[in-house]
């Protein structure tokens, strides 16, 4: 049975959410906590998609390992200095032990709802902003006016996820982007990890370093690394962590920049495709302690401003004053 397609504010654990039901799947945004979408179900197979906190104090201790954080700027800068066009910027340093910015300052501050609609389509949509301008505390370390669009649209296609920046300052913005997705496995309590087997469009290992910032210098997949391209890993029972370029994969007869998470057993796949501007991944599963892994798509290599590299190749961007910046990904059961 698929319901009506609604949108409706609601209380999750005290604090406003928006919950959102259209094409057979269900999604809940909590906008207060970085406009996080934490919850993705697919209800016509009883999947339990995106990994959600069970309490409010939960969640605030660690959003980024819950549902799809927005990262900006995506893992870790060095120090948190950006040495970039003249600027100098001290991002704050919140991995103390490794003395790194870590995770961007977007995932754990307020976006702004300023639409809701339900489609001539059936499907459903919620949009958001945030505002850097001087009255934020960003301001201090980030001085650029701009704003940054989050589009969720939830359809029998799934999540379309739409994501914009508009520099609207007079200088160049440093500018990367990555999404902390938070996957579930497995998607349902009558299944196991065993079950699950992930593929991914990775190209060449980025060789990291002793503070867990990327070197510059590029690897050669080891044999188990290959099986991710090709017939897919187990996602849980050992540590899975590393970083990686992207390199698409085929599909149906077409490029595919993606991970495809599959359960033989009851033969559904789950499709997590990404624009082709996100040229870098992070994959980590908890040290294979937890029941997710994080699947994470970034535009530019971690720490990129500080790599002695050209820019095409890290990926790290200097946004023009007056652009826009835009890339879509999509998550979906077939």
């Amino acid at each position: 049975m698929e319901f009506q397609p609604y949108i409706k504010s609601i209380s999750w654990h005290g604090i406003k959410a928006v919950e959102v039901v259209a094409g057979g799947y269900e999604m809940l945004i909590v906008p207060g906590i970085g406009g996080n979408l934490i919850r993705l179900k697919d209800n016509r197979r009883n999947l339990d998609i995106i990994r959600t906190p069970r309490s409010y104090s939960e969640f605030v201790k660690q959003p980024e390992v819950f549902g799809i954080p927005v990262l900006f700027f995506p893992n870790r800068i060095q120090d948190g200095t950006i040495k970039v066009d003249g600027m100098v910027y001290n991002l704050p340093v919140n991995e103390k032990k490794l003395n790194n910015h870590l995770h961007g300052f977007l995932y754990n501050r307020p976006w702004e709802v300023i639409g809701e609609k339900i489609n001539n389509d059936g499907s459903a949509e919620v949009e958001m902003v945030f505002n850097i301008d001087p009255g934020k505390d960003i301001w201090s370390f980030f001085p650029h006016h701009s704003r940054f669009r989050l589009i969720y649209n939830l359809s029998r296609n799934g999540l379309q996820q739409h994501f914009e920046v508009i520099n609207h300052g007079r200088e160049p913005m440093p500018f990367g982007l990555g999404f902390h997705t938070n996957f579930n496995i497995p998607f349902r309590p009558d299944e196991d990890y065993t079950q699950y087997k992930l593929i991914m469009s990775i190209g060449r290992e980025c060789e990291m370093g002793s503070r867990a910032l990327a070197t510059g210098n590029f690897l050669e997949l080891s044999d188990e690394e290959k099986k991710m391209r090709e017939t897919g890993i187990l996602t849980q029972g050992r540590p899975i962590s590393g970083h990686f370029s992207a390199r698409p994969l085929s599909m149906d007869g077409r490029h595919f920049n993606g991970a495809i998470i599959k359960n033989a057993d009851k033969k559904y796949e789950l499709i997590y495709e990404v624009g082709d501007k996100f040229r870098y991944w992070v994959i980590w599963n908890h040290d294979g302690k937890g029941s997710f892994i994080s699947v994470e798509p970034q535009t530019m290599m971690i720490n990129a401003p500080n790599i002695k590299l050209p820019y095409e190749t890290t990926g790290f961007v200097l946004l023009p004053s007056g652009s826009k910046w835009y890339e879509s990904c999509n998550i979906r059961v077939v």
